[in-house]
């Protein structure tokens, strides 16, 4: 999850800064946005192989009213609901907001790098997105520019190549960890993360996804969302029925025949969908495991998954577990603990 909405088009989750942020975070969501300026060369990048020297925590941003902390995987409160906002951990590190600006914290709640950003995204193969002023770059775990502010846009790092928007009347495309575009700027709304050598595009009217080299695999989707573990949300539009939406393979191919309403990125084996008015998940061939029973649904991230929950618009937030057991909600933050007992919506 981690997230903020850099794009100009449609797009699966488009309006999770909206509904679940309220005033702040994200949660990432998903991985964003694509390209700009400048010359191109189709060879492909070379894949990160480094470590992060962080260690990766069971920990989750959570929000009661404007303030922000983190729960443990019980629903237990870890740290304090002392922040701004928050993004999820990734790579050790999590973003986090102190005083309008935006810095990293590693699992200790210990400032890694300090607050200074308009707005980052979480760290990814090493990187991670910051703005500063209007122009976005990238810095490495110390807090150092390995790609000077200099982008309209970015996203993150997947299979060595990044999305980003060199000026916001540009196209999108892809750039290396040099920071040079190597699949050239020519995607018109928007351009996302790489994953299973696949990355989902828009231009047009239609969306699709492309290869390492900018080759597009395939170009009829209206929605496309990111590929894991050989696995996708997208929808089509049907003559009847209209848009629906279901679980595709990296050959394009819908494993079973489109029928939900509206669906997010598919993460951890489990792709949120909407069937009626209500969220639930699906699985690998398409079928529910999850009965629809929330009111917004994301995905998942290290076991757990971000939903919307109880009476009125949005609702209110929540975690649950891969069995739909909700494990921590808003309403249950009282006396400074937050705990959850909780197994249904």
């Amino acid at each position: 999850m981690g997230w903020g909405v850099k794009s100009r088009g449609r797009r699966i989750g488009q309006w999770l800064a909206l509904v679940v942020l309220g005033t702040t975070v994200l949660l990432s969501c998903v991985g964003l946005l694509g390209c700009a300026s400048g010359t191109t060369s189709a060879s492909r990048a070379t894949p990160w192989t480094g470590t992060s020297p962080y260690l990766e925590p069971s920990l989750y941003p959570v929000a009661v009213g404007l303030d922000w902390g983190f729960i443990d995987k019980t629903g237990n409160l870890a740290m304090p609901l002392e922040f701004e906002g928050a993004t999820d951990f990734q790579e050790g590190l999590a973003g986090v907001k102190v005083n309008g600006a935006w810095g990293f914290i590693d699992s200790r709640g210990e400032v890694v790098i300090k607050p200074q950003f308009q707005q980052v995204d979480p760290f990814s193969e090493g990187l991670a997105a910051v703005q500063e002023g209007d122009r976005w770059g990238y810095v490495d775990y110390s807090g150092k520019y390995v790609i000077q502010p200099q982008f309209a846009g970015a996203g993150d790092f997947g299979e060595g190549l990044a999305p980003a928007l060199k000026n916001e009347k540009d196209d999108w495309g892809y750039i290396d960890r040099s920071g040079q575009f190597v699949i050239e700027p020519k995607f018109m709304y928007g351009a996302w993360k790489f994953g299973d050598d696949l990355a989902a595009v828009e231009d047009e009217d239609t969306m699709g996804y492309v290869d390492p080299s900018g080759k597009y695999v395939a170009n009829n989707f209206h929605v496309a969302g990111n590929f894991s573990g050989g696995f996708a949300i997208a929808s089509v539009l049907t003559g009847t029925e209209g848009e629906k939406y279901g679980v595709i393979n990296t050959k394009g191919k819908f494993v079973a025949k489109p029928e939900f309403g509206n669906g997010y990125e598919f993460s951890e084996g489990l792709g949120a969908v909407e069937k009626g008015d209500l969220w639930g998940y699906v699985d690998e061939t398409g079928a529910l495991v999850i009965q629809p029973q929330f009111k917004w649904a994301f995905g998942f991230h290290n076991g757990l998954a971000q939903v919307k929950v109880g009476p009125g618009d949005p609702g209110e937030m929540a975690y649950i577990d891969k069995t739909g057991k909700v494990i921590w909600r808003e309403s249950d933050a009282t006396g400074g603990s937050l705990n959850s007992s909780s197994s249904t919506s």
